[in-house]
């Protein structure tokens, strides 16, 4: 079976739905980041992949703001044009690696589109996504030296 991935521009379109405007990045670290979406070799190992993609794309820190929101968003999209979903809390699986990507759908010529997939993946963890964006959000806004 030959595998689906995400585009650079799709997870730019990812980080600008996310945060709600566009953002500066960092286009070789982001090429990079897109990467970790590859097996190299292995490339049929879904669940490694999207747990390596997750991780991956959030530490280039490609964007201004948004990276590890659009991270988490990214994989689960990865995912899902590939027939695969999460089994357990999105957060969790983000920062802590807890819970599994797990095949969902077993007809190939039902896969979604990137696109389709990334807007369905908003709209299924909207409400994670954002969180995970707004602490992203505090924390840089934590580290910046006051005026």
């Amino acid at each position: 079976m030959a595998l689906n991935y995400l585009t650079v521009q799709d997870v730019i379109w990812l980080n600008t739905q996310i945060t709600g405007t566009p953002q500066t990045f960092d286009y070789a670290r982001l090429e990079d980041g897109v990467f970790y979406q590859y097996g190299y070799g292995n490339s049929h190992d879904v669940p490694a992949q999207a747990t390596r993609f997750v991780a991956g794309l959030a530490k280039k820190q490609a964007f201004a703001a948004g990276n590890r929101a659009t991270a988490l968003a990214a994989s689960l999209a990865f995912a899902a044009v590939n027939g695969y979903g999460l089994d357990g809390d999105a957060t969790a699986w983000a920062e802590r690696g807890e819970g599994k990507v797990v095949r969902v759908e077993e007809d190939e010529h039902h896969f979604p589109a990137p696109a389709l997939a990334a807007q369905d993946v908003l709209a299924q963890y909207g409400d994670v996504i954002r969180a995970v964006y707004q602490a992203e959000s505090q924390q840089r806004m934590a580290l910046q030296p006051a005026p």
